[in-house]
């Protein structure tokens, strides 16, 4: 793999240039005002941000803390969102989100009876999905669209979550490994405290995306772009893939597939 990422670094402007094309013909094509961005202060986020600028796009970004109070790494997020939104003069907006994933949480305690797993991840996925729905509400009102920042490895290993950070209506980086999104970082100017800081997804205090996904992003970017890897390896994607299978098919248009006049439509 480091022969593939130094090929990669020395072509970081061509790999710039193309998405940030992307990203503007994207937008000419769709008739919007615009994208809406999560901004959580985290380094996925902060490279498409970052990227979407660089396009001449218009944009607009939004921070939706839980309980920011109780946590310092939720704290150091903010602060990590309005140092990147000031860096690529990005409008910055904060909504809360702590009352109405609390008042969702006790809702449903109090008015379902039924033995309750998994109690930690399912009320940590209520967040995404409660800042999906607040960027599709900006967008709807401002005529925008909804921007995803997920990077390749998340997706392979499924470390997203369905209907949350995985709902989106355009991904410019859904190609990039984690590696090249650091090398991209970098490159376009993405500050060092965001790049340094350890990847977390933040649903709570003190989490790691390789501690949760347990497995480096070194050990799976070099599996991504090599197929090289150990056994162990190779099993833990092969499991994350057949796990998070029913994450990767919802598409609807599918089930059109069968008709001659889908195709000629689309050619």
């Amino acid at each position: 793999m480091k022969d593939y990422l130094i090929k990669f670094e020395h072509d970081s402007d061509k790999h710039i240039k193309e998405i940030c094309d992307n990203i503007y013909n994207f937008h000419k094509s769709t008739g919007s005002n615009g994208f809406v961005i999560g901004m959580s202060g985290g380094l996925d986020c902060a490279l498409v941000g970052a990227l979407v600028s660089r396009a001449n796009v218009p944009i607009i970004a939004v921070t939706m803390p839980f309980e920011a109070d109780k946590s310092s790494q939720r704290l150091k997020g903010i602060e990590h969102a309005k140092e990147l939104c000031q860096t690529f003069n990005i409008p910055l907006y904060t909504i809360d989100i702590t009352v109405a994933a609390n008042d969702i949480y006790q809702e449903l305690e109090e008015n379902i009876e039924l033995d309750f797993v998994n109690k930690k991840l399912a009320k940590a996925n209520v967040l995404p999905r409660l800042r999906m729905t607040n960027l599709y509400l900006l967008a709807q009102l401002t005529n925008r669209l909804v921007i995803g920042t997920g990077n390749l490895s998340e997706i392979v290993m499924g470390y997203f979550t369905k209907w949350g950070d995985g709902g989106y209506d355009y991904n410019p980086i859904k190609h990039l490994t984690k590696s090249e999104v650091y090398i991209l970082s970098r490159k376009i100017g993405v500050p060092a405290s965001i790049i340094n800081k350890t990847p977390s997804a933040d649903l709570w205090d003190n989490q790691s995306d390789e501690i949760e996904m347990g497995i480096s992003y070194n050990d799976l970017d070099t599996f991504i772009l090599t197929g090289k890897g150990s056994t162990e390896t190779r099993e833990l994607v092969k499991k994350a893939l057949k796990r998070n299978k029913h994450k990767y098919f919802f598409n609807l248009i599918e089930q059109l597939e069968k008709y001659q006049w889908l195709e000629d439509i689309i050619k």
